[in-house]
């Protein structure tokens, strides 16, 4: 090995890495040799023998827990930094390798604290997957990382926010939304430390929640400059992520994008680099040198890819978990559901109409695809049960409750499509509530005390010169007839009707009540529309 490849030891070493031109190795979990073919969602694709050696490396660094894998690619990172300041002049202009390391250690203790500070103190160390809160978030971040780093943090806002609901973030330097589905980050800041200028630009683009097609996708542009004196050195990297949603909602990622570019500039070093590679479920699958020049050779090009690799899959990984966990946590789609009669208060043995409606929380448009029930606790069934039914617009099915008073039965239901996976249940019973009646209006005052909306019950009504028995004779818990008898001043009023009972979301029923009634002395004869409150009491 020559003295130019020792130079680029460290950072392949941090790696874990050999040279891409050996075969073997720890490169059997993606393909054994090169022209090997792995099936994706958008078809066959090559993974060659460079690609396989990088990514066994790199797989190892995403199996650690997540504090470990941010230490180890921040220090791959650094050691590509202190390999790159050799040769971009930028460590002779420090005054020398240890000048150097202390200006980019606190620049990315400057960098870590910047982003750290604009995001929610309430995104634990748990959800990020680190042992405790005082190790939360990293001292410190590389460039590269960095930019990750945000879009760790983005990510982790997922499980503070309600689905359907937005987050917006505004800090210096530091703009992030979750809306409509997607999350965006951009990441500008400038730290500066013993004359380095450190700069990182970082901007990313995500759906979160599959289009009408069932698509998904995501980009990540990440831009790091450290300079001083007119000598300085770049580091750019791409990302491209995209995935697709099938009718029973399981997202299979597709075939995506990492390039990496790095060059250094002024004092006449003329050194760059441009690697790329594709990226298929979590794993690279080629990798191929598009360009390079003056004194960069073929090791370099290896220690760049797998640099590129490693930054390129950690995002790719994040932009990878955000869609999955919305796509089947309920933040793109809502299951709402609704039964009649009923949820509570039926009769022994009475059967519900359970309506089930999956809409995108995107557009509000019905997202198809199926949806299926299950009775998850108490008595008695649902029908049909386990079985997807077909949802264009709703999907319906019948709960029969148990055959005794004062029992109850939980339904589960589930609905599946492109847009995502939701869930609900709904709960009923056969218990007798109680309730008291109220209502004015018309020239009537209605009061009554129910002791079940399953038996035959009474409300009273008063009014000028009168009052009035209403007998309610419930065909159903929600619907029956009314007779009604009363009088006053000696004319008898007599009267016959019907009422439907609907849930108000709140704890109370209104009784809409259609009656029509007449007095025998005069023989005038009205219709009434009467909405009753019913307010429980038991």
């Amino acid at each position: 090995m020559g003295k130019r490849e020792m130079r680029w030891t460290g950072a392949v070493l941090a790696l874990s890495l050999v040279t891409v031109s050996c075969s073997g190795g720890g490169g059997a979990r993606v393909a054994n040799s090169g022209g090997d073919s792995t099936t994706l969602a958008g078809g066959s694709v090559a993974i060659d023998a460079s690609a396989v050696a990088v990514d066994a490396a790199v797989q190892k660094i995403l199996a650690l827990p997540v504090a470990e894998r941010l230490a180890k690619a921040n220090l791959a990172e650094r050691e590509f930094e202190s390999e790159l300041g050799a040769f971009s002049g930028l460590t002779d202009a420090m005054g020398g390798a240890d000048q150097l390391a202390a200006a980019l250690d606190s620049t990315a203790q400057q960098r870590a604290a910047t982003i750290s500070a604009a995001f929610p103190a309430t995104i634990s160390a748990a959800s990020l997957g680190f042992a405790a809160p005082s190790s939360g978030r990293p001292e410190a971040t590389e460039p590269l990382i960095g930019g990750l780093f945000g879009l760790m943090l983005l990510g982790g806002l997922l499980d503070s926010i309600k689905p359907g609901k937005a987050a917006d973030i505004s800090a210096e330097g530091i703009t992030a939304q979750i809306k409509d589905g997607a999350l965006s980050l951009g990441i500008d800041v400038t730290h500066l430390d013993k004359g380095l200028e450190s700069k990182l630009k970082a901007t990313s683009e995500s759906t979160i929640c599959p289009d009408s097609d069932g698509h998904l996708e995501g980009k990540m542009h990440i831009d790091a400059t450290a300079s001083k004196g007119g000598l300085g050195q770049n580091i750019t990297v791409d990302v491209t992520f995209a995935a697709s949603v099938d009718d029973n909602g399981e997202m299979t990622p597709q075939q995506g994008d990492v390039r990496m570019q790095s060059a250094e500039y002024g004092g006449g070093k003329r050194e760059f680099i441009d690697v790329q590679g594709g990226i298929a479920l979590g794993h690279m699958t080629n990798m191929r040198v598009n360009r390079s020049g003056g004194t960069a050779n073929a090791h370099s090009a290896d220690v760049a890819g797998a640099i590129g690799a490693i930054s390129g899959l950690l995002a790719w990984v994040q932009m990878y978990s955000a869609a999955d966990k919305s796509v089947k946590d309920g933040r793109c789609v809502e299951l709402v559901v609704s039964a009649s009669p009923g949820p509570t208060g039926l009769n022994p043995s009475e059967q519900s109409t359970i309506t089930a409606q999956p809409t995108s929380r995107i557009d509000g448009l019905a997202t198809g695809g199926t949806v299926t029930a299950l009775l998850t606790g108490g008595a008695a069934a649902v029908d049909p049960s386990s079985t997807p039914v077909k949802a264009d617009t709703d999907a319906q099915f019948t709960y029969t409750a148990p055959g005794e008073k004062d029992k109850t039965g939980t339904v589960s239901l589930e609905a599946r499509s492109k847009r995502g996976i939701a869930k609900a249940t709904i709960d009923f019973d056969t218990k007798q509530h109680s309730y008291t009646a109220s209502y004015t209006g018309g020239g009537i005052t209605i009061t009554g005390s129910i002791a079940s909306l399953s038996e035959p019950f009474t409300t009273e009504g008063t009014f000028p010169g009168g009052t009035a028995t209403f007998l309610h004779t419930p065909t159903d818990s929600k619907s029956g007839t009314i007779t009604i008898s009363g009088g006053g001043s000696q004319a008898v009023v007599t009267g016959t009707g019907t009422y439907t009972i609907v849930d108000n979301g709140d704890g109370t029923l209104t009784m809409n009540e259609q009656v029509h009634s007449c007095v025998n002395v005069s023989g005038a004869c009205n219709d009434n529309a009467q909405p009753v409150t019913l307010t429980p009491t038991s």
